[in-house]
């Protein structure tokens, strides 16, 4: 299998993740349509769809992320390959031995680990990335610097995923002072599905650029 074809599968499976989450927005939508004549149900259930909502916009950042991580570790690079940024990442435990005031043995921990990358074959970059269950546009900043990616691209979202978000966590936290309307509904499923496509564009371009070794 040629190096594009295995982009082009990987890139599918994605797509396969963004397809789903669809379906389930066309499936809420039809709930929220069938129960237009009972005002507290729908309510009740509207403001339960906002969760449901960022839970999707979380989950497939998190596989994205996860898939990317994946298919770079599969081309086994090493330290002179990988983007300072890739790599920094991977290391991102061995800098904890740097926190606060380091004893003599936490310095001499951290040159180890640092030395033993320097020396290994393969750099294993961690496929997971840590929300903190809160990915507004900062934290999806914070996601994509990590491949040396900007967020500009996707900044004409910034002020509607903060609001997404912070109507979640207000949902979350028990307040029950918001009014979730049909309109926010559809806005934020839409947000949602925006934000995804250009994720795929742009994870698209980055593996097809190999964008993730070292410039020269």
């Amino acid at each position: 299998m040629t190096y594009d074809d295995k982009v082009k599968r990987i890139i599918e499976e994605i797509v396969r993740e963004r397809d789903w989450r669809e379906r389930e927005f066309s499936v809420m939508k039809g709930i929220y349509l069938r129960l237009k004549e009972n005002e507290k149900s729908l309510k009740t259930y509207a403001t339960m769809c906002i969760p449901i909502i960022y839970a999707h916009w979380e989950g497939f950042c998190v596989t994205i992320f996860r898939h990317v991580c994946d298919f770079v570790n599969q081309q086994n690079l090493n330290h002179d390959q990988l983007s300072i940024s890739l790599f920094t990442f991977s290391k991102s435990r061995t800098y904890d031995y740097l926190k606060g005031k380091q004893s003599f043995e936490q310095r001499c921990k951290f040159s180890k680990s640092f030395i033993d990358a320097l020396n290994a074959n393969t750099i294993v970059i961690p496929n997971r990335f840590n929300t903190k269950s809160n990915l507004k546009y900062d934290m999806l900043g914070e996601m994509l610097e990590i491949f040396e990616l900007d967020a500009n691209e996707v900044v004409k979202y910034k002020r509607d995923l903060n609001k997404l978000v912070e109507i979640r966590n207000h949902i979350a936290h028990g307040e029950n002072s918001i009014i979730v309307s049909e309109r926010i509904l559809l806005d934020n499923m839409t947000l949602v599905l925006s934000l995804i496509d250009e994720l795929i564009v742009i994870f698209e371009n980055f593996l097809n650029n190999k964008s993730y070794l070292k410039c020269e």
